[in-house]
Parts: structure tokens; sequence; C-alpha cells
């Protein structure tokens, strides 16, 4: 996860003030720096270890206003505890409306704080969202026309939960890290905002193995700030082979074989969200007889009962058709019939993803990979 990105300058206004959001590890006190006014041209900012400045750090509570001035560099220092992962929002009032103002987050990278987001606003009120992991964090007040006028600062928290717990920085950011989950199983994190400057954490990798050829039933919810965005399903080699809105459901086919998903913030703000991966029986039809066919099913995790489905050979009409405990269903067709079967296992009171499709026709059976057989 990171923090939001926006650039804009305007060099007509005669006063800049600068504020800095220090994402800090233990050795955050020897990275923080004398920051550059950055310019169109620079990729990303970065102060080193010796360039280090003297500076007095005052614990900032949140939902507490502090009034300061800021007349120098780092005069105002304030650090930020959060306990928890979640959504932090820092206020500014009292700017004027003849004042620029700068919102800089910065990471500790070894011995380097990278420059994660900057925006500058001209009205009386501003505020911007983060969403972050627990950790320590520091706001640094800058006005680099050293003017006297007071602004007020504000700092509010929202906790989040977070069971995938990454590090200030993000640990499963590309396809190489992603970070293993399992199926059936949900997990809650945060992701943040996409950065103009610096890969700052708004995107999340994850890698799932299908144990079989079955359908997935991909679950999602996500905070006010994701939804509309996507996100997206790969294949072992990295090739895109789906994609849904995120807080949407995605079903369909899967072979066997290793996937991997991925949310991101796309230009926002970040937030949070949730997945489940869930997946259906391991489940095959075969004929004995032109006329007669077999369903049959290996036992799935924790199911008390199967539901049987059919529908007509074009994969229109699914009904239920009947419910067992057994692990095998027999019916009779008719030697020239077209029709398709899945079977879904009970869980407690929840249904699980759908199996495989498959379809009889014509005295033979066959698997049905195509996804419009599993909405």
């Amino acid at each position: 996860m990171g923090t939001f990105s926006e650039s804009t300058t305007d060099r007509s206004q005669g006063k800049l003030l600068k504020v800095c959001i220090l994402g800090v590890t233990a050795l955050l006190l020897a990275v923080l720096a004398i920051c550059a006014t950055p310019t169109s041209a620079q990729a990303a900012t970065y102060v080193k270890k010796s360039e280090v400045v003297k500076h007095t750090v005052k614990t900032l509570a949140v939902n507490k206003t502090y009034t300061v001035k800021a007349k120098a560099r780092y005069e105002s220092l304030y650090k930020i505890v959060l306990r928890n992962p979640g959504k932090l929002t820092i206020k500014l009032s009292g700017v004027g409306k003849s004042s620029d103002m700068d919102l800089w987050a910065w990471l500790p990278t070894k011995n380097r704080a990278y420059c994660m987001e900057m925006f500058i606003e001209n009205d009386k009120a501003s505020k911007r969202v983060y969403y972050l992991p627990a950790g320590t964090y520091y706001v640094s007040v800058l006005n680099y026309a050293f003017s006297a006028d007071p602004i007020k600062i504000t700092a509010s928290f929202a906790s989040a939960t977070d069971n995938l717990k990454e590090p200030v920085g993000g640990s499963n950011n590309s396809l190489k890290k992603a970070k293993a989950v399992s199926l059936n199983k949900t997990y809650k994190s945060i992701v943040g905002a996409d950065c103009t400057y610096f890969n700052t954490d708004g995107v999340d990798y994850y890698k799932f193995s299908v144990p079989y050829d079955t359908a997935l039933l991909i679950k999602t919810a996500v905070s006010a700030e994701l939804k509309g965005k996507y996100y997206t399903i790969y294949d072992s080699d990295g090739q895109i082979c789906d994609s849904e809105q995120q807080g949407k459901a995605l079903r369909g086919f899967f072979a066997k074989g290793t996937y991997y998903v991925k949310f991101y913030s796309y230009g926002g703000q970040g937030g949070t969200y949730s997945f489940n991966i869930g997946y259906g029986p391991n489940m095959t039809l075969t004929a004995p007889s032109a006329t007669q066919a077999k369903l049959s099913w290996v036992a799935y995790p924790g199911a008390t009962s199967y539901k049987i489905f059919k529908a007509t050979g074009g994969g229109s009409g699914w009904a239920q058709v009947a419910t067992t405990n057994e692990l095998t269903y027999d019916f009779a067709m008719g030697k020239y019939d077209s029709i398709c079967y899945r079977v879904v296992a009970v869980v407690g009171s929840t249904d699980s993803a759908s199996s495989s499709v498959w379809r009889w026709q014509s005295g033979s059976a066959s698997l049905v990979e195509y996804d419009t057989y599993y909405q």
C-alpha cells in the first residue's frame, strides 16, 4: 500500500508551504534531510544520510489541533504512531487563499527517504488521506516564504483490519514478489494511492494455485475509494486472463495451474479491500453407454451434501435437479440429447463455487471451458 500522488506547481504565488509525511523504520531519524522543491523533470526526489538536519520532534495526537507558524524547515516536526493499519487524514487550516501548499510523503529505504506525494492548495483549508500500515510516521510543516502566519494542523485516524500485514513500503508490489494465499480463505489488506513520482505501494500482487480444472468464484469487498477500480487475474506466464471491478465477484473456468491476482488504486488515493478465492468440486462426467451417463467427484473439504445443476447444451437455463450425500450421480439420456451438468458442494450453510461444467452431447462427454457457461 502507499499514499496519494498528485503534482501541480504555481510559481506566481508568493508563499510556498510544504508538508512532509515521513514513513518511519527504526533508522528514520538517520535519513531525514532538507527537501528540495521538485520540478516536473524529477522522477523521484530523495535525501541521503549525509544530508541529515537537526530538528525537534513533537507528538501529534490524533483528533487534536495544533497551531504552528512554520518559519523554517523542520521547525515543526510531529510524530504520529499508528498501532494498527488504517486511514490517516491530515488537515491543514488557516493557510490563506494567497498561499501555495505542498503535501509530501516520505518513505525511508536504507539511507534514503523517497518523496511520495506533492500537491499545491490555495484554499484556507486542505486535507489529504493516506492508507498506511501500522508504524511510526512524521509530519513536517515547512514554509519557504518564512511567513509568520499561523497554520493549524489536525490528524485523524480510522483503524482497518489487515491480516496480510505488509511492512511500510510493501513487500508484494510486483508479480515476482507476489504473496502466496490459499483458496477458500478471506484476506484483508490496504492498497495505497498511485504516485506520480515514486512506486509508493499502490499495487498488491497475490499468488494462488488451482489444484485441478474447476470454476473459481472470487469475491471482493472494498472501501468507497476503490469502487469502480479493477482487479486483474494473470496466468503463470504473467498474461492477463480475466478482470473485474473491485467490489464485484468474478466467476469463470480455470485450468489447473498457478495464477496471480492484482489489486491496484489506479491513480486514486488508495483504500481497504478484502478477497476470497473460492473453488469448486473436482467433477468429471463419463458415458458408460450411448444413453447412460455418470457424474462423479472427489469429496470436497467440509461438505455435507452436493447440489446437482443442469442446463441446455448451450449453457442456458441452469436449474437444480438433485441434492445428494453421495459422490456420484447417474442419469439416463437420449442418444442425441445435448445438456450440461455441474456440481456445487454445501459447506455448512454456504455453497462452494461450481465444479467445472461437463456437457453430454450425441452420446459423448466433454469438458466446457467457456466462461459464459459459469455465470
